[in-house]
């Protein structure tokens, strides 16, 4: 039977203290538990709770954590009177990373959900992912496929079915990861609570490769299984509003993130795992070694057409041989030496380098151009303010 809330202060992991609002959430361990940022999202919270509290397996758990939204998103969510509800409320906005954090310190089972409060879940999706992990042990995430709603939570066509996967092979999801871009989604996923604990702490500076690089980490760590049936409806903001939205701030900080991302790949530290991903490609500068793992990603990513990766990979291979052994160790196995790594830089994509340039010499020209009408300008009004006068 649902009971009230009470308050209570809770003392997370990093030390600092958060107004949590629980309803004496039982003590026996639930199967499953769904872990949920949530911030402004007043217009749908209410409509993921109920399709939370309408799933086949009712052994569940949600903690939302409210990161001090600025709209009625805490008033809806503690309209909502259930005891297997946990709310923790944030002084202060501090992102989606730490909202995760936060939730995953509370969790009691071994498995954990991670939703958007924008999004709904099928009736299915915990009865579903959980019997599947709890049958397939050397599986550490499922992924669901997602159908598309609109603010209104009408369905929307995937025209390019984007949103359905199946692909579930560890190693070829890493080189993709690697070489083009996010493969995986994130609402709804199912992680074990001990292999998402192994990744953390997360970045809490990253926003719009967030779920990228836990998704990232978790494959250096364990297999992943991807279904096939649409388990998740997932919102498309009219407003744009989304955090994958392709706005002009989104771009700048995917750019700005892509060093963050790609140190997740540094978790590789093993030249067995190495091989499996990157296959021949990792041996394309010499015979590869656990010590070298650094050096053969930077290399495959100066490879890349992607200056943001090509810049990581100088920067990589440049934090390296900062150190005098690695140096020697890189010159006996490769003959690699300083003005190898100078020559690095030949192979660097030059067309965004060329583009500021280019704009940087345009602003300059202007600039000038201005400065030499401005006083024109003012030779003119001298000899004007001296004919009238």
């Amino acid at each position: 039977m649902a009971q009230e809330y009470s308050p209570l202060i809770a003392l997370l992991e990093n030390g600092s203290q958060r107004e949590v609002s629980v309803n004496m959430m039982g003590n026996e361990t639930p199967k499953i538990t769904i872990v949920c940022p949530s911030y402004n999202h007043s217009k749908f919270v209410a409509t993921f709770i109920k399709s939370v509290q309408s799933q086949t397996l009712q052994d569940f758990e949600l903690i939302i954590v409210d990161d001090s939204s600025s709209d009625n998103n805490l008033k809806e969510i503690n309209q909502v009177r259930d005891e297997r509800i946990l709310v923790i409320k944030h002084d202060f906005n501090e992102g989606i990373s730490s909202a995760l954090i936060d939730a995953i310190s509370h969790a009691r089972s071994d498995y954990c959900v991670f939703m958007g409060s924008d999004d709904v879940m099928e009736p299915g999706h915990l009865e579903c992912s959980y019997n599947y992990l709890e049958n397939n042990h050397e599986v550490d995430v499922f992924y669901s496929s997602l159908s598309l709603i609109d603010d209104d939570g009408n369905s929307l066509p995937d025209k390019k079915r984007e949103y359905v996967r199946g692909n579930s092979d560890r190693f070829g999801l890493l080189r993709s990861m690697f070489f083009d871009g996010n493969q995986l989604l994130s609402p709804g996923m199912v992680v074990r609570t001990q292999a998402f604990k192994a990744i953390m702490p997360l970045d809490a500076d990253v926003l719009q490769y967030q779920d990228y690089q836990i998704h990232v980490r978790l494959l250096i760590n364990g297999g992943v299984f991807q279904s096939t049936e649409k388990l998740v409806k997932y919102r498309q903001r009219s407003s744009g509003a989304n955090v994958s939205a392709r706005s002009k701030s989104v771009l700048i900080r995917e750019s700005l993130e892509v060093p963050s991302l790609m140190d997740s790949f540094l978790k590789i530290e093993d030249v067995g795992l190495l091989l499996n991903v990157f296959q021949e490609d990792a041996r394309r500068f010499g015979e590869p070694t656990n010590c070298t793992i650094p050096y053969v990603l930077g290399r495959l990513a100066i490879a890349t057409p992607d200056f943001s990766k090509q810049c990581w990979g100088y920067r990589t291979i440049g934090r390296f041989i900062r150190k005098k052994e690695n140096r020697a160790l890189l010159h006996s196995l490769y003959g690699f030496n300083f003005a190898s790594f100078i020559r690095l830089v030949d192979s660097i994509n030059d067309s965004e380098v060329m583009m500021q340039t280019s704009i940087t010499k345009k602003y300059k020209k202007y600039k000038k151009l201005a400065c030499l009408l401005f006083s024109f300008s003012i030779v003119l009004l001298v000899l004007l303010a001296f004919c009238i006068f």
